[in-house]
């Protein structure tokens, strides 16, 4: 069964790869949370920041284990609440933060998302 999204998801991946410019930390976690804030993301405390670094970190153990973008845009916007576009965004953010060396297999895996 293909997953159909909006094509606004695989801009989104575009949009991080912009966004993640290196930040003036040099700690990933904060890299993240700075990502995802100019994407809009918000949290009440450390304890939910904490969270999302460890949400981050579960998608390159997802990515390792194979599994595909387009699922996992699915289930994490059926999970979060979150639109598909912001799951996108997230799981681009934590790519690029946490495990570069899948971000040639998520790019190919958004290529066919758009429609």
């Amino acid at each position: 069964m293909k997953v159909h999204l909006l094509p606004a998801v695989a801009s989104a991946f575009a949009l991080v790869a912009l966004a993640s410019a290196p930040v003036a930390s040099a700690d990933p976690d904060q890299n993240f949370l700075a990502t995802l804030e100019q994407g809009g993301f918000t949290w009440p405390d450390d304890a939910a920041a904490q969270a999302l670094v460890d949400l981050g970190r579960g998608v390159c153990q997802e990515l390792a284990t194979g599994a595909r973008v387009g699922d996992m845009i699915a289930q994490g916007a059926a999970e979060t609440g979150w639109s598909q576009t912001q799951v996108g965004f997230f799981i681009g953010a934590a790519t690029n933060q946490f495990c570069p060396e899948q971000a040639g297999r998520v790019m190919e895996d958004t290529e066919g998302l758009g429609g």
